[in-house]
């Protein structure tokens, strides 16, 4: 018994920090309140993201260390995300 609850505390501090990590602000596509995920993947402006999603994420979360380069993000905005043989 005493080993369940343990387990079940153990999830519970690992739910916590997921929701805690996860969050926009260290998200790869996070620049300036918006999400570039829309720009990188969909070729659409970059969305303001609402202030209740901020805290939590979203499914399209990315760890800051996978961020882009600076020099290929601005090749990819430069010619607006096409690609070019």
């Amino acid at each position: 018994m005493e080993r369940n609850s343990f387990l079940k505390r153990k999830l519970r501090y690992i739910k916590e920090e997921l929701k805690i990590k996860n969050n926009c602000i260290n998200c790869a596509y996070y620049e300036d309140n918006k999400c570039d995920w829309w720009f990188f993947y969909k070729k659409l402006e970059s969305k303001k993201i609402p202030n209740n999603i901020i805290d939590k994420g979203c499914r399209f979360w990315k760890d800051k260390a996978d961020k882009f380069h600076p020099l290929l993000k601005q090749v990819i905005q430069k010619f607006n995300g096409e690609l070019i043989e």
